[in-house]
């Protein structure tokens, strides 16, 4: 080979030995770029959006958390089925819309290995209360208590061990309502003996409506915010208040006010928060991880102290993480004693099926204006 073709053979294969040598840099840099993130969207009570909460998930998950507030379960209801399908990966349930949804087919039916867990109270313990026959469909991560929040330089403890303080002529015109029917009619059916509080007949009905018109007279007002109640507890306006319980009374007691909460002898609601999966959700794969995740006992200890509320949580060891003063205010120093409380519980539920919903509305208008 002369030597001007040596030199030109020679260039040529540098040529193109650079230019694969650049191909495979090319390509290992590609391949080697991050996958998209993951962004899990959640709909959720007010208070799952706080930081404190979304950060640590976020981190442990290596996902991006979004999450859209609701207060209520007919506003949850209403901004689910309004949106496009595939809108959200997770959606926080309570008992009474949970159930409505996973019989319409809106979620998924969640494996046993995602909501139990080894020291869960019971009903939890057994997929109650989100439960539809044998196929469970939601991880219930929070609860609470309904009976009475009251003001302890009025009324005492022995008093508030009964719904009758509410008719007592020393609180009229000092009784605040949280204008919400199921809870508030829930706990006095309750005091009428009903153990399934939900399930009445029209007679039945009947006589929690003369109940409620007997209470008319003590009440001082009724609000539809949350925090305006809690207003009227804090200022001394207003002494008891039936259907709410620690979620409440919590943040009055934290700041040092007389205000302390009961399930009274009668027995009281209990309202529930659970996650679900939508039968639409876009990420089912990392919505299931992200239910193994967040039940774990510090995540849930976490959640149960929101700003926003508190509230109890459903695994014994997830209160061993909370302060004691935490433990005080939830009633928790003694877990047996816990379990017991729950046990006095009914579920908070839709009306039916011997009565409806719009029934029970009609009687709670006709309370609040004070009608015969």
């Amino acid at each position: 080979m002369r030597a001007k073709e040596r030199t030109l053979f020679v260039t040529l294969m540098i040529g193109a030995m650079a230019a694969m040598a650049l191909g495979g840099c090319a390509k290992q840099t590609k391949s080697a770029q991050p996958s998209k993130q993951v962004t899990l969207r959640i709909l959720a009570w007010v208070g799952y959006d706080e930081s404190e909460f979304v950060e640590p998930l976020e981190k442990e998950l290596g996902v991006k958390i979004k999450v859209k507030t609701y207060v209520g379960g007919d506003q949850m209801y209403s901004l689910f089925t309004g949106a496009p399908p595939g809108t959200y990966d997770l959606v926080v349930v309570d008992a009474e819309y949970g159930e409505r949804m996973y019989k319409e087919g809106l979620l998924r039916k969640i494996e046993r290995r995602l909501w139990t867990a080894p020291d869960l109270f019971e009903p939890f313990s057994q997929g109650e209360p989100v439960r539809v026959g044998k196929e469970v469909y939601g991880v219930v991560v929070r609860w609470g208590a309904l009976g009475l929040v009251y003001n302890t330089k009025h009324i005492t403890a022995e008093q508030a061990q009964s719904y009758k303080v509410l008719w007592s002529p020393q609180v009229r015109g000092r009784v605040v309502i949280f204008d919400w029917y199921l809870p508030n009619m829930g706990v006095i059916s309750r005091f009428l003996g009903h153990p399934k509080p939900y399930d009445l007949d029209r007679a039945q009905l009947q006589e929690l409506k003369q109940a409620l018109l007997r209470l008319r007279p003590q009440v001082r007002a009724f609000h539809v915010s949350t925090g305006d109640v809690i207003n009227d507890l804090r200022r001394g306006e207003a002494w008891v208040c039936p259907g709410i319980g620690e979620w409440a009374a919590a943040v009055l007691m934290e700041e040092g006010k007389p205000i302390d909460w009961s399930i009274p002898k009668e027995g009281g609601v209990m309202w529930i928060e659970a996650f679900a999966i939508p039968t639409s959700a876009k990420n089912v794969a990392e919505a299931e991880r992200f239910l193994e995740v967040v039940r774990r006992p510090e995540h849930l200890a976490r959640l149960a102290w929101r700003k926003a509320y508190h509230s109890q949580t459903v695994r014994r060891s997830a209160y061993k993480l909370m302060t004691s003063e935490q433990r005080r205010i939830l009633k928790a120093q003694n877990l047996d004693e816990l379990q017991a409380l729950i046990k006095s519980l009914s579920i908070r539920k839709l009306p039916g099926p011997r009565t409806t919903e719009k029934e029970w509305m009609r009687v709670w208008a006709e309370f609040k204006a004070g009608s015969r």
